[in-house]
């Protein structure tokens, strides 16, 4: 048979407690409940049959291992990706911005930016160039 001691600092009142009920050393002779005292029969412990107590030795103790043991946590990325997905515009939605300069009176600012691109009219910009044209129009003061 290997006996097996856990020190835990503090607890020495409990455990010589707990020994002298199971060595049937001592009885208790009132319960408390919520702070109201009832009294109780003093109590003997039964021995089981066959059992031997033996009360531990310091010599015999055995090293205590960390109940919290280092958990390894989740890497998180430290840099945020910052590219923007472009947002797909149709030929509407662009007109319809280009409408909204022509009726601030700003029919020049739109002849410009068109000529950025080397056209005469929305519809000879090529769709993949739409994100950079509405990009564009915005800083003209267009709503899209």
């Amino acid at each position: 048979m290997i006996e097996i001691t856990i020190y835990v600092p503090g607890l020495e009142k409990l455990a010589d407690a707990i020994n002298s009920l199971a060595l049937g050393k001592a009885s208790i002779t009132t319960n408390t409940v919520s702070g109201i005292s009832t009294g109780a029969a003093p109590v003997t412990p039964s021995p089981i049959p066959g059992a031997t107590i033996q009360p531990a030795t310091p010599s015999a103790s055995v090293p205590v291992v960390p109940t919290n043991p280092t958990i390894p946590t989740a890497q998180v990325p430290t840099q945020v990706p910052t590219s923007v997905v472009p947002q797909e515009y149709t030929q509407d939605q662009i007109a319809v911005a280009m409408t909204g300069l022509s009726d601030q009176g700003r029919s020049a600012d739109l002849i410009n930016i068109l000529a950025q691109f080397g056209v005469s009219s929305l519809v000879q910009v090529p769709k993949e160039r739409y994100p950079e044209l509405v990009l564009r129009l915005r800083e003209a003061g267009a709503a899209i």
